[in-house]
């Protein structure tokens, strides 16, 4: 096969080519599938993570930490969203 250059790229950027170029496969799995159990602690009671679980953007949150952590989940999905709004 031919020397591919491979750069660095977001993961929501790559395609089904460069998945198999790599033999990534893909499998839909249930929590208790993936973790291997049924086992997992009671549900969380800091507010920040109650939040998360319940709010759809960081605009809707109360909480600033709430704010934060869904803020740097958007730059995970789209770096870009850092350059356009200013804190959180």
């Amino acid at each position: 096969m031919a020397n591919l250059l491979r750069t660095a790229k977001s993961g929501s950027n790559w395609t089904t080519a460069e998945l198999d170029a790599y033999n990534i496969t893909v499998i839909p799995q249930t929590k208790a599938d993936f973790f291997g159990t049924n086992d997992f602690p009671a549900d969380p009671t800091e507010p920040s993570m109650l939040g998360f679980m319940t709010n759809e953007s960081r605009e809707t949150a109360t909480y600033k930490r709430t704010k934060q952590l869904l803020h740097y989940l958007d730059l995970t999905m789209d770096p870009e969203v850092g350059l356009h709004r200013v804190g959180c």
